[in-house]
């Protein structure tokens, strides 16, 4: 037999019209969606950072040739930390720093950069605040 709160789901024998399902709202669309919230430390810039790694693969590692993306990525990097966005953790604040220092630095040919691209997005365990 089935439960008490599955007992409005299931399907009458007596009644074929029932429906299955009784919905507890109306089913029809709102006119707007609600702005969601970030949970505190989620992620935000990921389509402009991979936007700018994506620019920066195809033009062999050139900022002369990527310089929106780049641009992009701190515009948005810079709004982060006024919001008081995840760019206040310590691991964001790491790699966004590496990037830019990178960047001022212009460090040569691609066979010097890419051993400090893959030092800096490495997989490290959770760090602590």
């Amino acid at each position: 037999m089935a439960t008490p709160s599955l007992r409005g789901r299931l399907p009458r024998l007596g009644n074929p019209r029932k429906p299955i399902l009784k919905p507890n709202k109306p089913l029809i669309l709102a006119n707007r969606v609600g702005e969601r919230r970030r949970d505190k430390g989620e992620a935000t810039c990921i389509t402009e950072m991979s936007v700018m790694m994506a620019c920066w693969k195809q033009n062999e590692f050139r900022d002369e040739a990527c310089r929106k993306e780049i641009q992009d990525f701190f515009d948005c990097a810079s709004r982060a930390e006024v919001i008081g966005g995840p760019f206040h953790s310590t691991k964001a604040r790491k790699v966004v720093g590496a990037i830019s220092l990178t960047l001022r630095e212009k460090r040569g040919p691609k066979d010097e950069i890419n051993p400090g691209y893959r030092r800096i997005w490495e997989f490290t365990p959770h760090e602590t605040q």
